[in-house]
């Protein structure tokens, strides 16, 4: 498991890194003057505007789409990764296992029970069954 966590540490780390770079697109693509992450790159008129560099704007946006897959791809790794440590350290019984107290033996053979029987006398007159 050792190996498995480091593993996952790992991709913890690639994690930081993708956040600070999506981190760093985004202030640059929202900075004053700016179209933002989805705004419009035409003027009124509908031609390129010319106050902007239309082409670092479309490299950030395509960076930051390709960095977002990659985040949600790596935060599934880490999640398997996760999911696989606890279950290999988890003890042979599983977690349901110790925290129930165990479980005693009756003799009493099941019977059938009208459900509104172990109803108060005023449960009863409201239970109605749904059918």
């Amino acid at each position: 498991t050792a190996a498995l966590m480091a593993e996952v540490r790992g991709f913890m780390k690639q994690k930081d890194a993708l956040e600070g770079e999506i981190e760093g697109l985004t202030e640059y693509l929202t900075q004053p003057g700016y179209p933002g992450i989805k705004g419009n790159l035409l003027d009124e008129e509908g031609f390129p505007r010319a106050d902007i560099d239309l082409y670092a704007i479309r490299e950030a946006r395509h960076r930051l789409a390709i960095l977002q897959t990659d985040h949600c791809e790596v935060m599934k790794k880490i999640e398997q990764g996760l999911h696989t440590v606890h279950a290999l350290s988890a003890p042979a019984g599983g977690p349901e296992e110790q925290l129930l107290p165990p479980a005693e033996e009756t003799t009493a053979s099941p019977t059938r029970v009208d459900p509104g029987e172990r109803l108060p006398k005023q449960a009863k007159q409201a239970f109605s069954p749904p059918f």
